[in-house]
């Protein structure tokens, strides 16, 4: 495996939410979708969530990544209109060099894997695997700068991927550490939240175990 750089800016027409006057063009109707999303602005600050006000990234709430030095190495442009395809617009990057908001992993703590962006806002401590498999850069990181358990929480219809990485993970130099926690029925831990809140994550995130042998196969 080798390691590439990834340059990567944010869009020109990129504001941040924590930042801009609520008389902005659009302002009400990216709050309106993250707050019904559970998002309010102590996430919204923490994370710099914002929007583009024109361009390309037009109708899109834009959640930025940041890498462990602090320069954006990515991010992800959602629509916050059900009308608008498709409902993710990326940078074109190459996802298997980039480690979503690496300065926010604290090595010293449980880490979660989780699937999606929105997963990882509400989700302590975790990483956004931006899909269903870890990439080569993520895995590295893990094996070599993890001191505490690693639990894969990926959404309720990924179990299958989450034991596959359950097993790649525990199988290694991880091996005692490696953890599952698998949501509800139809949920993810985005949705749990948005339905329940802080407590409905912990809540979640307490039913993290081990498997046996033949819950792998």
């Amino acid at each position: 495996y080798v390691d590439k750089d990834v340059h990567v800016k944010l869009p020109t027409e990129f504001i941040a939410l924590s930042k801009c006057s609520k008389y902005e063009p659009q302002y009400s109707f990216v709050i309106r979708y993250l707050n019904e999303r559970g998002i309010d602005d102590e996430i919204i600050k923490e994370f710099n969530i914002g929007y583009a006000h024109e361009g390309k990234y037009r109708g899109r709430v834009i959640l930025p990544s940041y890498d462990e030095f602090g320069d954006v190495n990515f991010f992800v442009a959602r629509s916050y209109s059900d009308y608008t395809r498709p409902k993710y617009l990326n940078p074109d990057a190459e996802k298997q060099y980039i480690v979503f908001n690496h300065n926010k992993i604290n090595f010293d703590a449980t880490i979660y894997l989780v699937e999606g962006v929105f997963d990882h806002l509400v989700t302590p401590n975790s990483i956004a695997l931006l899909g269903k498999v870890m990439s080569f850069k993520i895995k590295e990181l893990l094996i070599e700068n993890a001191k505490a358990d690693i639990v894969i929480l990926l959404d309720d219809d990924a179990y299958n991927d989450a034991i596959n990485l359950y097993k790649e993970l525990d199988f290694g130099e991880l091996n005692g550490r490696v953890k599952i926690c698998k949501p509800p029925y139809g949920h993810d831990s985005s949705s749990i939240y948005q339905k329940l809140g802080k407590k409905g994550i912990i809540k979640l995130l307490k039913n993290s175990r081990r498997l046996e042998m033949e819950d792998m196969y």
